[in-house]
């Protein structure tokens, strides 16, 4: 027991004082409670949806994760590399979060169009014409953003937040599916969603508050030229390794 109780205090100790250790063992918690939370969210969702409409709403939550890693830029792993030496974090993070918006926002416009007409019988969203396909646009965008803040708070050696948020966004999805089952696979999207935008706003109050963040700093672009290199590098291995598992879902809805 002696022993027990100094490795328990070594490990306590480390904890405390290093915040590499702490941030990784933060990290690990957010990635056990995705893995047990997600599967809990898709083991209830199969006792209370049809297999149709879980499809539909899984290829559709893939098609959301492939257009945000498409419009990501590799910008979320130079934040994590060059954040730490910036001169004005806020600024570097504007001119990314802004890149990385606009772009989700383009390449989502250009989509529901290409495939707005396939998608409407498939969920009710699109069939709510251009207000419907301007919700979506939003909601994508949000995606991006919320992964994207991921990264603020690991590049700031802040990753409890980033446990509290993914704790937070698994939550609210697993528990607004259970009064949302008359929409069928809106129903399931609308959760995901609402977790997404739940996740952002808490994202973006954790990053104001103990983080150093302020919303009206005016953009560095030059982080974007600066780090492109290191940005285009990332960009292409990360793109090549999630794709395949990120369109083949998607094409359930073509």
């Amino acid at each position: 027991m002696n022993v027990l109780a100094r490795k328990f205090n070594q490990v306590r100790e480390l904890f405390k004082n290093d915040s590499l250790f702490r941030n990784a063992v933060y990290l690990m918690a957010s990635t056990g409670i995705m893995a047990v939370l997600g599967f809990m969210f898709w083991l209830f969702m199969s006792r209370l949806y049809s297999a149709s409409e879980i499809g539909v709403a899984a290829a559709l939550i893939s098609i959301t994760t492939l257009i945000g890693s498409l419009c990501m830029f590799g910008l979320n792993a130079a934040v994590v590399r060059f954040l730490s030496a910036s001169e004005d974090r806020s600024s570097d993070i504007n001119a990314a979060m802004i890149t990385v918006g606009v772009a989700t926002i383009c390449v989502t416009i250009a989509y529901t169009i290409w495939a707005g007409g396939d998608l409407t019988g498939h969920l009710k969203l699109f069939s709510a014409g251009i207000w419907g396909r301007g919700l979506f646009v939003a909601i994508m965008a949000a995606v991006s953003l919320n992964t994207f803040t991921d990264s603020v708070f690991i590049a700031s050696r802040r990753a409890e937040f980033h446990t509290i948020v993914y704790a937070g966004y698994a939550l609210v999805k697993l528990m607004l599916p259970l009064i949302l089952v008359p929409l069928g696979s809106l129903g399931i999207f609308a959760a995901y969603s609402a977790a997404v935008i739940i996740s952002l706003v808490l994202s973006f109050y954790f990053m104001w508050r103990y983080c150093g963040y302020h919303f009206l700093s005016r953009p560095n672009w030059s982080f974007i030229r600066d780090s492109r290199k290191y940005t285009s590098n990332n960009y292409l291995a990360a793109l090549f390794s999630a794709l395949p598992s990120q369109i083949m879902p998607s094409l359930i809805l073509l």
